[in-house]
C-alpha cells in the first residue's frame, strides 16, 4: 500500500514540479504577443481570475483538500485505483490542480499559456488534470 501511495506522490510532485517552472519559464519570456506554432496552438501569457471568483477562495481551498483527503483515504482503504497506472494517473491529475491551487493563493488566477481554438487557453496543469483523471478510471 505505501508503494501505491508513492507512485501517487512522486507523479504529483513532477506535474507541479514541471508545471510550475513551466509557467515560470513563460511568464520570464512572454511578457505581451502571442506566438503561434503552426497550425491550431497558440502561446499567450494570461492569467484567468475568471478560474475563482474573489469571495470562493476559501471554499475552493477547502474543497481541494477535502478531495485529496478522500482520495488518500479511499486508496489507503484498498477501495478503489488499486494499480500503478490508476495511481500515476491520480498523482497527475492531483500534482495538476495543487500546481492551478499555488497559482490561485499567489497569483490571484491561474496562468494560462496554451491557446487550442476549440478549447480555449489552458496549462500543462490542466492537461495533466484530464489526462490524468482518464488513465486513473480506465485502469480503475
Amino acid at each position: 500500500m505505501a508503494n501505491m501511495l508513492l507512485v501517487l506522490f512522486i507523479s504529483a510532485s513532477l506535474v507541479f514540479l514541471v508545471d510550475q517552472l513551466s509557467k515560470w519559464f513563460i511568464s520570464k519570456i512572454f511578457q505581451e504577443g502571442v506566438f503561434l506554432l503552426r497550425p491550431f496552438v497558440q502561446i499567450k501569457l494570461i492569467i484567468n481570475k475568471h478560474a475563482i471568483l474573489e469571495g470562493q477562495r476559501l471554499l475552493f481551498l477547502v474543497t481541494w483538500v477535502f478531495v485529496a483527503i478522500w482520495v488518500t483515504l479511499l486508496i489507503s482503504h484498498g477501495l478503489v485505483f488499486q494499480n500503478r497506472e490508476a495511481q500515476f494517473g491520480l498523482g497527475f491529475a492531483l500534482g495538476g490542480a495543487m500546481s492551478n491551487l499555488v497559482d490561485q493563493i499567489r497569483k490571484g488566477g491561474v496562468i494560462d499559456f496554451i491557446g487550442v481554438p476549440a478549447w480555449g487557453m489552458s496549462n500543462l496543469a490542466d492537461l495533466a488534470i484530464i489526462f490524468g483523471l482518464c488513465i486513473a478510471f480506465w485502469f480503475r
